[in-house]
């Protein structure tokens, strides 16, 4: 386990090594990138030395690998193989669950040995009324008595219970769950999977804005500086600077470099 956890450091450590001589040929600062990518400048400066486990699951951290590297132009596909589909450093993953085995009691028990003795001298009984019936002849039916006037009508059979409905399943959790805080008063538009939810609106500090989507929340800030963002739980902080008016647009796997120009449904 100690080997393969090493091995995943070392492969971190390339991929963010190699991302920094992208970036340091291109003579960009951590700054530049940071700002291009609407992320914090530690959060590069962790992902250049491969601390992959500061941004709390492996989904994260291989999105800003993929952001990273087309900002970079550097080809994600060959850094994402390089990491595997293991798990990041401290995160930590499931990979068997511990079972118990216990002995399995093949006796009969002593209620099973009497009720099939009920049954098989069922049977010999019912067979022998039937063999007396068939060697003696039909008897004439008793004369009908006439039921009193008096007699009770029979109560009704009782009626087979209902069975319950049954309960609906939880609702699935949405891949992408946005969070926006506002810490100064900013005009809002919110599209989540093509639909406007938001169709725009000047929203004011202290009010908290949650939106649920399966595919891509787009946001359109008026003032960026004054908005922090939290993406399935991980905080982005504020998207841009004060009074800047910025479209941005967030997926499953984090922030995306370039919002998609898909249309609002109807």
């Amino acid at each position: 386990m100690a080997g393969e956890r090493d091995g995943r450091s070392d492969a971190a450590a390339g991929v963010g090594a190699t991302l920094r001589a992208a970036r340091e040929a291109r003579g960009a600062s951590l700054q530049d990138c940071a700002a291009a990518l609407r992320a914090r400048s530690d959060q590069l400066r962790a992902l250049e030395a491969g601390e992959l486990a500061v941004f709390g699951g492996e989904v994260y951290a291989r999105g800003f690998v993929r952001s990273y590297a087309r900002l970079l132009e550097v080809e994600p596909g060959p850094l994402l193989a390089e990491l595997g589909g293991a798990a990041v450093d401290g995160v930590q993953h499931l990979r068997e669950l511990p079972t118990e085995r216990r002995p399995v009691d093949r006796r009969t028990p002593a209620w099973a040995v009497a009720a099939a003795l009920v049954v098989v001298g069922g049977a010999v009984l019912a067979g022998v009324l039937r063999l007396g019936a068939a060697r003696t002849p039909d008897a004439a039916p008793p004369p009908s008595v006439p039921r009193p006037a008096t007699e009770e009508p029979a109560a009704p059979a009782p009626s087979a219970p209902v069975a319950p409905a049954p309960t609906p399943a939880p609702a699935a959790v949405a891949p992408v769950v946005l969070v926006l805080t506002l810490e100064a008063p900013s005009w809002l538009e919110v599209v989540v999977d093509g639909a406007a939810v938001e169709p725009g609106r000047t929203a004011p500090a202290g009010e908290t804005l949650r939106f649920e989507g399966q595919g891509v929340v787009v946001v359109r800030y008026g003032n960026a500086g004054g908005v922090r963002a939290e993406l399935n739980g991980v905080d982005l902080g504020p998207q841009g600077a004060s009074g800047q008016v910025v479209r941005l647009g967030y997926g499953p796997e984090g922030p995306l470099a370039t919002p998609p120009d898909a249309e609002v449904a109807g």
